[in-house]
This record gives structure tokens, C-alpha cells and sequence, in this order.
């Protein structure tokens, strides 16, 4: 795997703080690295408390959701990493959401509600083929 298609980020968590929303990916497997205290991971098994040198694996898909809060009462760092493909997509699962990202930049992504979903022809122009 070339270089620039990992990502990594470390995450310094004051007590209550969360690094993301409960969510997953399409496109992207992720590692989750506990580096300093004892954040909650939360996953479709439920919750759990982690320790220092916890990995945890987060396939692709709706079985790979997963948070990390930090309920401790001292600073938690842990270290998220990706394969970064491009594009790739993650859905918020609490809130409905899907977010969209086709570029490294700050704006290369946007979010979208999956209530506002709309059929494949929607909008466009030409009349669809028959079948």
C-alpha cells in the first residue's frame, strides 16, 4: 500500500470529550490504538472499557460502527488509523447521516441526511431506459 494511502490521527480526549461520532465506513477499514488511559469503545456488541496498547480492528460496514468516549477523569489519547481510500464514505448511524469525501482537502467532503434520498433518475434530463 502506497504511503500517502494511510491516514493517522491522534486524538487527545478531555473527560466526556468523544473523537467522532458513532459511525462507520464504506470503503475504509480502521484501527483504533488506545496510547493513554481508558476511553469507552462503543460498537454494535455494546460497550466496553479499553486500556494502553488496545488495537481494536473496524471492518468496513454497518458490523465496523464504533466510538470512542473518554469516561475517565484524566486526558485519553488514542491513535486512529485508515487505509484512506479514495473515495469513501462513513455513515453516522445515530443521526442519519453520510458523509461524502472524494479528496484530502478540508473541503473536499460534504454530509448529507439518508432521509433526503432520492431516486437515481431525480432531476435529470433524459427519460430512463426501459427495461
Amino acid at each position: 500500500m502506497p504511503a500517502d494511502s494511510l491516514g493517522a490521527r491522534l486524538h487527545e480526549l478531555e473527560p466526556g470529550e468523544s473523537a467522532f461520532a458513532y459511525h462507520y465506513e464504506l470503503g475504509n477499514d480502521e484501527l483504533l490504538v488506545v496510547v493513554d488511559s481508558r476511553p469507552t469503545l462503543r460498537s454494535p456488541e455494546g460497550e466496553r472499557a479499553l486500556q494502553p496498547g488496545d488495537c481494536v480492528l473496524f471492518s468496513t460496514g454497518p458490523a465496523g460502527a464504533h466510538q470512542s468516549t473518554n469516561r475517565s477523569p484524566d486526558t485519553a489519547r488514542v491513535l486512529l488509523m485508515s487505509n484512506f481510500a479514495l473515495p469513501r464514505a462513513a455513515v453516522q448511524v445515530d443521526s442519519g447521516k453520510i458523509m461524502a469525501r472524494w479528496g484530502t482537502g478540508t473541503d473536499d467532503r460534504e454530509r448529507f441526511r439518508l432521509d433526503d434520498a432520492v431516486d437515481y433518475w431525480d432531476g435529470e434530463d433524459v427519460p430512463p431506459t426501459s427495461a
